[in-house]
């Protein structure tokens, strides 16, 4: 029944997006009150906390004095290595014993504790847990957890983001799975910092380009980015680029900071089909366990970037919350971004909003960045989350830990990413 009201609601939603983007290809006369109607449609949420910052992510740092023999490094974990399978290095910082070191750290919204490990020459871990929203010093004098066992490899921190390409118009969807990728990040050493960016899914035939902007910074920071075994989303480097056009590996956003310049069309990436008409065919990828001629089950796209900074003080304090991680779409005739809610007025390479941002100022998002790296997002034809007079609906509906009660209210259900309704996830 749900889907089928669902089908309908779309009909409508279609019917008035032609009107709306028939009266609005100036950006001058966008309708905001048009537009806000349309979103609170479609979003099938009561409300919108208006406080809401749509962050899964928290920035924070903790004082450690690494009195452990012979330590070399302190790393701060999601989990603890000896009694979890998905344990992700947040954090590295060389040690010298006794010596008190500051470590900053991004850590999900939806954790208790953080795992402080003091690692020897021998590889030993030393671990200690700690509540991260408290704990401004710690050291290991008294270790407080598993500190025995089979260790379990420890993955980097990885973080999900998923799309609606839509903006600045509501989605017929909110699914968030128009392009999904993860990102994750490893420091190599002071000067170095490996980007490892998947490419997971598409559920859009649209052309979408991507870039990673590293915000607060200067482009000139950046010495030199290149990538494992010189791979790269483009397959095929004469293809006329349209959205991106530069193709150089790092480019100047128009506040001066870098972009590393992912790719400009994110389907050739996975497969275009040339058909012998000379037209092509874009398939949408990884958004449905059902068979149709639309849709295709691929292989995902990953390429690591070594970003080689020439200051050795950037990759220290550089978190999740300095990551714009951006598509570019065609909007009507110009490409548009879309960002992470912290960065939604962001121009990186285009200037679109034409200095009216106010006209575009609401508290929706059109991209959700998930810290969790066993994340499942919604198959086609299944929104994120809906929550009505306490009710919720949707992939991540689940009473208490459901999507839509978080966007009601973000002091809710901030774990809500690790209950999906498995029938409707790819």
């Amino acid at each position: 029944m749900r889907k089928t009201i669902w089908v309908i609601l779309i009909g409508i939603v279609v019917s008035a997006m032609i009107a709306f983007t028939t009266t609005s290809c100036n950006k001058n006369e966008f309708n905001k009150e048009l537009a806000d109607s349309m979103k609170k449609l479609t979003f099938n949420i009561d409300d919108v906390d208006p406080t809401h910052d749509w962050s899964m992510l928290n920035e924070y740092s903790v004082s450690v004095l690494p009195n452990v023999k012979d330590v070399k490094r302190v790393e701060i974990l999601s989990q603890n290595p000896y009694t979890s399978l998905y344990a992700e290095k947040m954090a590295v910082h060389d040690a010298v014993e006794n010596e008190k070191i500051t470590i900053n750290y991004s850590v999900p919204t939806m954790a208790d504790s953080i795992y402080i490990a003091a690692v020897d020459a021998d590889e030993k871990y030393t671990i200690v847990a700690a509540p991260y929203m408290t704990t401004k010093t710690i050291d290991f004098s008294h270790p407080n957890t598993t500190n025995k066992g089979t260790f379990n490899k420890l993955q980097p921190q990885t973080v999900y983001y998923c799309y609606d390409i839509s903006y600045p118009e509501a989605s017929s969807s909110w699914s968030y799975n128009d392009v999904v990728m993860s990102l994750s990040k490893e420091q190599v050493n002071d000067y170095v910092m490996r980007f490892t960016v998947t490419l997971v899914a598409l559920g859009t035939t649209k052309q979408v380009a991507a870039g990673l902007r590293i915000n607060g910074i200067k482009a000139n920071k950046i010495a030199q980015v290149y990538t494992d075994d010189g791979k790269s989303f483009v397959k095929d480097s004469s293809a006329r680029r349209t959205i991106i056009q530069n193709d150089d590996i790092v480019l100047t956003a128009k506040d001066g900071s870098p972009v590393i310049n992912l790719y400009d069309d994110a389907h050739a990436a996975f497969f275009i089909q040339n058909n012998d008409n000379g037209t092509i065919t874009r398939y949408q990828f990884n958004v449905s366990h059902e068979p149709g001629p639309n849709y295709m089950g691929y292989p995902a796209v990953t390429v690591t970037y070594n970003v080689v900074f020439n200051d050795g003080n950037i990759i220290p304090r550089l978190g999740f919350a300095d990551l714009d991680l951006f598509i570019s779409y065609y909007y009507i005739t110009a490409p548009w971004e879309i960002h992470k809610y912290r960065y939604k007025f962001q121009e990186s390479l285009n200037e679109f909003y034409e200095g009216h941002q106010y006209a575009y100022a609401d508290n929706f998002a059109w991209a959700l960045e998930v810290p969790y790296g066993q994340f499942r997002y919604p198959c086609i034809g299944y929104e994120m989350g809906g929550y009505k007079n306490g009710v919720a609906y949707g992939t991540y509906n689940k009473l208490n830990h459901a999507f839509g009660e978080w966007v009601n209210n973000k002091k809710k259900a901030n774990d809500w990413c690790l209950y999906p309704n498995a029938s409707m996830v790819y």
